[in-house]
């Protein structure tokens, strides 16, 4: 009897152990989620304030490089500055939709997986602690990837469009700066 209640005992303490080691993952699943719902929301703020910044420049440059003068140039006697003058406002016409481009695939509204409540029913409560914490931790586990897959092509796609952004500002600026 005695060594029945120590293995009983044994058996108790091996499931609260357990359980609090759940807990501490679950914890650390939830702190990593977090992690990565903020990624996605600072890679949406720097693409707003990209497209900001972009929006009034293009406000001013339209009207400096127009496209039709573009043409207009292409019937003049051709130089080397006037190749440059007519290649940098082609780039700068260029790097525009690709920055755009770029910007609606970060910002593009692709569905990011969250945490299925409906999973909880009569059926889940029954389970016994550890089992729930288990599925918490797998569902947490499953999202936190896909998030992260997710976070990992929008930096891409905000590199690409940065280095779109510096190309675009200096055409803008080659172009500006040839008579």
């Amino acid at each position: 009897m005695i060594i029945f209640s120590l293995k009983e005992q044994q058996k108790k303490d091996d499931e609260i152990h357990e359980y609090e080691k759940l807990k501490e993952v679950l914890e650390i699943m939830k702190f990593e989620y977090q992690i990565e719902r903020n990624k996605k929301d600072s890679l949406e703020v720097r693409v707003g304030i990209i497209i900001t910044f972009l929006s009034t420049i293009i406000a001013f440059m339209f009207e400096k490089i127009n496209i039709s003068d573009l043409f207009k140039l292409l019937n003049k006697n051709l130089d080397f500055f006037l190749l440059i003058k007519i290649v940098s406002g082609i780039i700068f016409y260029v790097s525009l939709i690709l920055i755009c481009r770029y910007a609606f695939k970060i910002i593009n509204i692709e569905r990011y997986d969250n945490f299925k409540a409906e999973i909880i029913n009569k059926k889940f409560l029954k389970y016994n602690k550890v089992k729930i914490l288990e599925k918490f931790i797998e569902m947490y586990s499953k999202i936190i990837v896909q998030h992260r897959n997710l976070n990992e092509k929008k930096a891409k796609n905000l590199e690409k469009m940065i280095f779109l952004f510096l190309i675009f500002l200096g055409s803008i600026m080659i172009h500006m700066s040839i008579k």
